[in-house]
């Protein structure tokens, strides 16, 4: 991966810490923000932070982060209509979650929500 991309979206991510998302009304074990990330020819990536929460407030301290690049839609709609988000279940993001990580989940170029194209 490109480091300069890689800064930037640590740097993103670090970032978030000082404004709170909306609060996740389905998993009080988290918070999620959805937003998109610029690179550096301008493209936006979609990406979700997931933030973990202790005692109804997102923790307030400087804690790891586990970057997740995926060519699927991270969040998308199934045929009833119910939101389905990638991470939950087999990615185990819920446990790495409550271990206290943050996760940064992002749909690569040209795939999900992304802007651009695949290169």
């Amino acid at each position: 991966m490109n480091k300069m991309l890689l800064t930037h979206l640590l740097a993103t991510c670090c970032c978030l810490g000082l404004a709170l998302p909306s609060a996740a009304q389905d998993q009080p074990a988290f918070e999620r923000q959805s937003l998109y990330v610029p690179v550096r020819d301008g493209t936006r990536l979609a990406m979700n932070v997931y933030r973990p929460v202790r005692d109804g407030a997102i923790i307030d301290a400087p804690l790891p982060v586990v970057f997740v690049f995926t060519p699927y839609r991270a969040r998308y709609r199934n045929d009833r209509g119910e939101i389905v988000e990638l991470s939950q279940g087999s990615l185990g993001i819920e446990k790495m979650l409550a271990a206290g990580y943050v996760i940064a989940q992002a749909d690569v170029r040209g795939k999900g929500a992304s802007f651009g194209a695949r290169r």
